[in-house]
């Protein structure tokens, strides 16, 4: 009889041990994509120079100082509508997750404006979060043009820059896009709190439009949670950004013109929206590399490190 519990009990871990092995040639399988495709992100940067890719700090004329420290001013008075804005937002879990579906076209009264809103958990700790939220926020990935502006207070907490993104219209033709961003975080006790304004523009193709974009994020610590809510290893996020289409010119062709413009604005917060997912890719990876003890070779392949 004890052979027997014996042999059965060899077959159950034998079984859980080949589960397990397979569960983990599939996740190093995945982890090998993921790899891959940074590897072509490098490379793919690696044709830059690398003067391009580093931050120039800017001497401002008077016109971009003023506009900086002018968002600068009012993002106090955004901070403060917080409350207001995410208890439209609520706490319902969005599809796809934080930012990844596409901006809704929404009324004000006479005013139009596209909307984006994402609620929901990332699998990491809420300080590994607060660093990746404040890290997008700096816009990395866009270093064409870009300046830096030293002048605000605070300069822990806040940012300010501008930067081209190169857009291509259905036409084929490439224009850029300049865009004026200035962010600020807030760390509460239970939370933190980021908000920002941007301002983009066209004018070779577009005079006299721009779009006014306003964000606020919440990253709540689980400590902020009800107690069978609360979980160390994910943070709970809220976010909402809304983008008003802006025109000062009074011939119109505006209305096709605007919209034009519009799409080409839904087409960046696309993009930096990828750009969240490939940041959350990065953040998985060297979370699974620390904690399941794998390394890469000299090949850049993963393979376990054995103890």
């Amino acid at each position: 009889m004890r052979q027997y519990e014996s042999r059965m009990e060899a077959e159950a871990w034998q079984k859980r041990l080949q589960a397990e092995v397979k569960r983990r040639a599939v996740m190093i399988q995945d982890l090998e994509n993921v790899l891959r495709k940074r590897v072509r992100e490098v490379e793919k940067m690696s044709t830059v120079d690398v003067t391009e890719v580093l931050d120039k700090k800017a001497r401002l004329g008077t016109k971009d100082a003023a506009l900086y420290k002018t968002y600068f001013d009012n993002l106090d008075s955004l901070y403060n509508k917080l409350d207001e804005v995410f208890e439209k937002v609520g706490v319902n879990p969005t599809p796809g997750g934080i930012l990844s579906c596409e901006p809704t076209k929404k009324k004000d009264g006479d005013s139009e404006y596209f909307e984006t809103i994402g609620v929901g958990r990332v699998p990491f700790s809420f300080q590994r979060t607060c660093d990746a939220v404040w890290e997008l926020l700096l816009v990395q990935h866009r270093q064409e043009g870009r300046q830096v502006y030293d002048g605000l207070p605070d300069p822990d907490n806040s940012i300010a820059l501008q930067f081209c993104s190169p857009l291509e219209m259905e036409n084929g033709t490439v224009l850029t896009l300049r865009s004026y961003h200035v962010a600020r975080k807030y760390v509460e006790k239970d939370r933190m709190v980021v908000v920002w304004r941007a301002l983009s523009e066209a004018d070779s193709e577009f005079p006299g439009m721009s779009s006014d974009e306003t964000g606020w994020a919440i990253v709540h610590a689980p400590t902020s949670e009800v107690g069978f809510l609360a979980d160390p290893m994910s943070t709970f996020v809220q976010a909402c950004v809304r983008m008003v289409p802006m025109h000062f010119q009074d011939n119109d062709e505006k209305g096709g013109n605007i919209d034009q413009f519009m799409k080409l604005m839904v087409k960046t917060t696309l993009e930096d929206n990828k750009e969240i997912e490939c940041m959350m890719e990065r953040l998985l990876v060297d979370d699974a590399l620390a904690t399941d003890g794998l390394e890469i070779d000299e090949d850049g392949n993963l393979s376990s490190i054995i103890f």
